[in-house]
């Protein structure tokens, strides 16, 4: 248990000083004045330009805290913190917010911090900052957990500053952050400087910690913003970034902050950055290493430092620490790439209750399965259990808290780097966690425990298949509905086990997937540096043989055939409706092979269907008229059947495999130890990334089966409490979650007789919050919600002003090649019916439940999704040219619109 007091090391001075400049008398004291000050005098003495200021000492603080038994009363209400309750820690702050706030300065300090003010500072606006005992150390950088003020003029608003800057240390963040066990404030400090008419204000590293390999130690990286940087550490802007070469110290800015219209203020900062890079050198050299720096600059293009911290550990370095990023400080990214592909809905708190301990139990597995040491593991424990969150009622990922974990391993910026790519997202939320240094043994242990693992990848495939169908054929519909409340306790419990503790087999193949695709791209990138597109990469994996998702419009086209072959079917098919077709089918004994076909596909695919993992969405099997829309669709379609077109494609896949194998000969001399190594290590990359795929698709189809079981369960056991008048309608049950439906079930919930009002009043709030549309992206601080009314939330991924699309929509490569056509722009699958055979399909996302319509399409477009997502992956197995990420796509193109995708370049024509 981590205890947090107002005192927490006791420690009192002979002597009371209470205010100190900040040089002379302020070095004196390090142990008075905080770490943040300490730096500045630090800097000072090299002679560097700070903000002139004096420091308000930890003792004045004690002092104010031992009048009017203050100190009592705030630990007093300290003993109502709990980790369990988050809400505890906003709740204890305000209460001694407000006990600081109704209190008084000493007299004697407040006598003191008036005549240094007057003497070093005057009249001037000043900024009030905080210089936390523990703050910006070596141990916990606290960043972003306590309070500046600015401006601040004359005595009233000075004093009052001073006591916000005091009330911080007990912010909610604060207190978070040190009961959670990442560090302990022991004191506190003030700083009081002149506010420097700022018209450039910024963050640097002086190594790019955006570079895992040792690029980033040849060069600096900073981001900035115009004016004073409080928007830029709340994350109210995009900031602007730039890059210094260190061994020549000339820089450029790589983007300008968001709406900035100032192009004289970024040529400031351009004319400054030699200097700041020379200056940032001299830091790094006589501070002892790497540097977190923050600067400001003002019009006249005088550089001043206001901070600066040690870097202890560089992406790429597994060693004990991590490093801040300027603008995330205190901040969450969340982003639903990927997310969206298997969620696209608002989910239900049924589903969010699996999923959020699915996802904690799925990576925290893997790593340990891997062999990474459990104290790392137990450092990043906080980051596990908040992988994912929900805005407006949708599924987020936590980006912050993944690449926190996924940085615990070895190479970790190299993984992050694969997600991304993965997911189909970009940049790094750095992480200021701090991690234990692995034993000498621990990266011979990972990579022996890895190797182990995916030696037998296919048989750990095999048996979690195996573990699911046994699970669905002892759960299975047939008696579902007549079992007790009991048996289905029994069968919901049974899906939680596998989901949380024997998913590990099948969380392999997404790595799998993932690094080896990854690493492909990477061997080709350097291999063909003057490739520009991703076609060497996307033509390796077309017409992957013996993909799952690739089987239903084989048989969709095999049932389709037989339709046209008979007369009378072929005619039912044209004239009469759906709901017709179907009914006449199954009434006429005439029909009796077909239906079996029919009855055959439902039976091995009716599970599969877009949106199948939602738990709330009704399967193919449950709404067969589907199946009858897309068989006439299958109807229309002539020429080459699927079967031909995969087999044209991995005809195409072989050829441009060879051509590359053989222009890797050429590069190198026959002899050459190098041409050996990398013609063999391509060889196994462009084997293993199918291979990986294949597995991974594997895995998914089973995820489904299993999900639709769950569905079923679900719906089951919400029958049998409409049965016992505790639900109004059996499709509420998915608004428990798993935790309380399990009571419900078992007879032990704490409130059985108010379930329905619970129900009616959760129902309401998730339709309020359904009507959100957060963006793809956005910054929010710790422990804030999505809130459309509010600016703070930043949407990182806005689409393109309407001049841009005139000129076409960009996107990334999923699959090479050109086509134009019809675009048809759909929401979801229920809207299929307006797709018709050779269109472009325009979406927002898709997932493997779309895969029978690919058959149908020959170009198309995503707003959403990376090079491993579900769409991407069936668009190569047809070889359909296919742009995927192409921001408001479907805002700016219109169904019947002409457009030429130009898939190579990631380009999408308006025509």
């Amino acid at each position: 248990m981590n205890t947090i007091s107002s005192n927490p090391t006791g420690t009192r001075t002979s002597s009371a000083i209470f205010s100190v400049p900040m040089q002379g008398e302020g070095q004196a004291l390090p142990n008075q004045i905080g770490e943040k000050a300490n730096g500045l005098v630090r800097i000072k003495e090299l002679g560097l330009r700070v903000p002139t200021g004096l420091v308000v000492t930890a003792e004045a603080f004690e002092r104010f805290l031992d009048q009017r038994n203050l100190r009592s009363e705030i630990n007093w209400a300290l003993g109502d913190l709990h980790l369990e309750k988050p809400d505890s820690f906003e709740r204890v702050s305000r209460k001694i917010k407000s006990l600081v706030m109704d209190s008084s300065l000493p007299d004697e300090a407040w006598t003191e911090i008036v005549a240094v003010r007057d003497h070093e500072l005057g009249e001037e606006p000043l900024i009030v900052r905080s210089s936390a005992l523990g703050e910006d150390g070596e141990e916990a950088s606290f960043a972003g957990q306590l309070d500046s003020i600015y401006p601040v003029v004359g005595d009233e608003c000075l004093r009052q500053s001073i006591l916000l800057c005091w009330a911080s240390y007990w912010s909610g963040r604060s207190l978070f952050y040190q009961k959670s066990g990442k560090g302990q404030l022991k004191g506190m400090g003030v700083i009081i400087q002149s506010l420097v008419p700022a018209a450039v204000a910024g963050g640097l590293f002086t190594r790019d910690t955006r570079i895992s390999n040792d690029g980033g130690n040849s060069r600096m990286y900073g981001e900035y913003c115009h004016g004073h940087g409080g928007d830029l550490v709340a994350g109210r802007i995009n900031p602007g970034r730039f890059v210094i070469e260190r061994e020549n110290e000339k820089g450029w800015i790589e983007s300008p902050p968001d709406e900035s219209q100032d192009d004289a203020i970024d040529k400031l900062l351009r004319e400054c950055l030699s200097q700041l890079c020379h200056q940032s050198l001299i830091l790094e050299e006589r501070l002892g290493g790497p540097q977190d720096i923050e600067f400001v600059i003002d019009a006249q293009g005088v550089l001043f430092f206001v901070q600066s911290r040690p870097v202890t550990v560089l992406l790429g370095e597994p060693s004990p620490e991590c490093t801040t990023n300027p603008s995330t400080n205190g901040k969450v990214i969340w982003s639903n790439a990927n997310v969206n592909e298997n969620f696209p809905d608002p989910i239900c708190p049924l589903l969010y209750s699996i999923a959020s301990e699915g996802y904690y139990h799925y990576f925290r597995n893997l790593a340990l399965g891997f062999g990474i040491s459990p104290r790392r593991v137990d450092v990043v424990e906080g980051s596990l259990r908040g992988i994912i969150g929900v805005h407006g009622a949708r599924m987020y990922y936590n980006l912050t808290a993944v690449h926190s974990v996924l940085k615990c391993a070895p190479a970790g910026p190299r993984i992050v780097d694969y997600f991304n790519r993965f997911v189909g997202t970009e940049g790094d939320a750095h992480s200021s966690q701090t991690l234990p240094k692995g034993g000498m043994l621990e990266v011979p242990t990972i990579g022996c425990k890895t190797t182990w693992k995916y030696l037998f990848l296919r048989r750990r495939i095999e048996r979690f298949e195996g573990t699911v169908k046994k699970f669905c054929e002892e759960s299975s519909n047939k008696h579902l509905e007549q079992r007790s409340i009991e048996a289905l306790l029994g069968n919901l419990r049974g899906f939680l086990h596998i989901r949380f503790h024997q998913w590990n087999n099948a969380a392999l193949a997404d790595t799998a997937a993932m690094v080896t695709y990854g690493l492909l791209g990477s061997f080709l990138r350097q291999a063909f540096p003057e490739s520009k597109d991703a076609g060497l990469q996307n033509s390796l994996m077309k017409g992957i043989p013996n993909l799952v998702s690739g089987i239903p419009p084989l048989r969709l086209w095999e049932i389709s055939r037989q339709i046209r072959a008979d007369l009378r079917l072929l005619k039912l098919f044209g004239k009469w409706n759906n709901e017709e077709v179907l009914e006449e089918i199954y009434k006429d004994p005439s029909f009796k092979k077909i239906q079996t076909e029919i009855d055959k596909y439902l039976n091995e695919w009716g599970f599969r269907f877009s949106g199948e993992l939602m738990l709330t969405v009704p399967a193919l099997d449950e709404q067969p008229l589907t199946l009858i829309r897309w068989l006439r669709s299958y109807c229309d379609v002539e020429g080459e059947s699927p079967a031909e077109a995969l087999d044209r494609q991995a005809r195409d896949r072989d050829a441009h495999r060879a051509n590359l194998i053989a222009d890797l000969k050429k590069a190198k001399p026959w002899w050459s130890l190098r041409r050996a190594v990398g013609i063999a290590w391509f060889r196994l990359l462009v084997r293993a990334a199918p291979a990986s795929i294949r597995y991974r698709e594997r895995v998914r189809l089973k995820q489904a089966q299993l999900y639709n079981r769950c569905r079923q369960i679900a719906l089951a056991a919400g029958a049998r409490l409409v049965e016992a008048r505790r639900l109004d309608e059996r499709e509420d049950v998915f608004f428990f979650t798993w935790q309380e439906l399990e009571k419900v079930l078992e007879g032990i919930d704490i409130f059985p007789i108010s379930l329905g009002d619970v129900v009616r009043s959760r129902k309401s709030d998730h339709a309020r919050l359904s009507m959100q549309e957060p963006p793809d992206q956005f910054t929010l601080p710790e422990g804030e919600f999505y809130d459309p009314m509010r600016a703070g939330a930043r949407d990182q991924n806005s689409s393109m002003d309407k001049a841009e699309s005139a000129q076409g929509l960009k996107g990334m490569s999923a699959c090479g090649g050109e086509v134009e056509g019809r675009a048809a722009v759909i929401n979801d699958l229920s809207e299929s019916n307006q797709i018709r055979p050779g269109d472009v399909l325009v979406t927002k996302q898709t997932d493997p439940g779309w895969g029978p319509i690919f058959f149908l399409i020959k170009g198309l477009v995503l707003e959403r999704g990376g090079m491993l997502s579900h769409g991407a992956i069936i668009a190569r197995e047809y070889g359909i040219p296919a742009v995927v990420g192409v921001k408001g796509a479907t805002e700016h193109i219109t169904s019947g619109q002409r457009v030429r995708v130009k898939a190579d370049q990631g380009h999408v024509e308006l025509l």
